[in-house]
């Protein structure tokens, strides 16, 4: 009798919970607040068997971290929806490849540095943003690819971050990547697998906002626990040390796909143009304390001037608008905030990427 009480308990307790976490979910889909979201890849992302992932299309969803809260949208081809738009009958056009920093980690509509270039460039100019969160170079060919089958542009913007050196050669299941066998660019991993999430993951992802709902919330949960912000102050380092950056496990395959890159955008009658990306270290002190960071940023001078790009440098701007004392980067991690997006643009219109645009 006792054992057949307690069975019956346990099954009202089940019960009880399965109809109040029914109730929640309810609640969810009747307010319809806009998905929040921590981890990007997951969040904004599908899987694709040539790209490895590329954005859902026709979202819209709130990126809410410990450093910001803005709400994200993604047109109908997954890429962030542009603001303002994107003249139809523009005179130039330039395309923009790049990872989180291009896709617009951490801003919102209208914030990102391809915003307020086509702000500043329409109506005969239009700025194409092709930015995806984690592409590596490799994933940056496969789209131009795609992107130049579609359409011609004028010019072809690739944003060089240093973490690409390792995405590289990270071998991860879900990255498209090639090795080297001599100069000749050998597929791996192709096709990529078609999903980045595991069937009970997508479904949940698809079907439940409760689900979605509490992966956001213990996701912010653990990097409250565990965050850290970036100091503000230079990293200690030795400013006489030095790496040669061919001795790097990426630099072999990293050189050849920007050059492919370059014959390619030249090959379709685009100029190429590759922009680096400074790290943190960079913008308190140049030269970087970094040895690393020095070899990276040295590692792209060279490729830019013997692989056939015009290389783009907005370290300067970026330092002279820090020492004003405006945070060009969020607190947790090196992505630029809406001052950084600005400060990009504008070191942009003043480099000569634009230069014959802007007579």
């Amino acid at each position: 009798m006792r054992s057949n009480l307690v069975l019956r308990v346990a099954g009202l307790v089940v019960l009880g919970l399965a109809l109040g976490l029914l109730c929640v979910e309810v609640a969810l889909r009747i307010v319809d607040p806009p998905v929040e979201v921590f981890n990007p890849l997951h969040g904004f992302h599908d899987g694709d068997t040539r790209l490895g992932w590329r954005g859902k299309p026709n979202i819209r969803r709130r990126f809410h971290t410990l450093d910001f809260d803005v709400v994200v949208e993604h047109d109908a081809n997954g890429f962030r929806r542009p603001d303002p738009a994107v003249p139809d009958d523009a005179q130039g056009s330039a395309l923009f490849l790049g990872d989180s920093f291009t896709w617009g980690w951490g801003v919102g509509q209208g914030e990102l540095f391809t915003d307020e270039l086509q702000r500043a460039l329409a109506p005969r100019h239009a700025i194409v943003n092709r930015g995806v969160n984690a592409f590596g170079t490799a994933q940056e060919l496969l789209l131009l690819q795609d992107e130049l089958a579609l359409r011609r542009y004028d010019k072809v913007v690739v944003f060089f971050c240093g973490n690409d050196l390792n995405d590289n050669v990270d071998g991860k299941e879900h990255r498209p990547a090639f090795a080297l066998a001599g100069e000749e660019l050998v597929p791996r991993n192709l096709p990529a697998p078609a999903s980045l999430q595991n069937p009970l993951e997508a479904f949940l992802d698809e079907h439940s906002r409760l689900a979605l709902f509490a992966s956001y919330h213990l996701a912010l949960l653990k990097n409250r626990l565990r965050a850290k912000p970036r100091d503000a102050e230079a990293e200690p380092g030795d400013a006489a040390a030095t790496i040669d950056f061919t001795s790097f496990p990426g630099f072999a395959i990293t050189r050849r796909l920007l050059r492919e890159i370059a014959l390619l955008a030249r090959a379709h009658g685009a100029e190429p143009f590759l922009v680096y990306i400074p790290p943190r270290s960079e913008m308190i002190a140049f030269p970087s304390a970094s040895a690393y960071d020095r070899a990276v940023h040295a590692m792209i001078e060279q490729i830019a001037r013997e692989d056939g790009f015009t290389p783009i440098e907005i370290g300067p701007h970026l330092r002279d608008e820090a020492k004003k004392g405006t945070p060009l980067a969020f607190a947790h991690d090196d992505h630029w905030n809406a001052a950084g997006h600005r400060a990009v643009a504008q070191a942009l219109l003043d480099s000569p990427l634009f230069a014959d645009w802007r007579r």
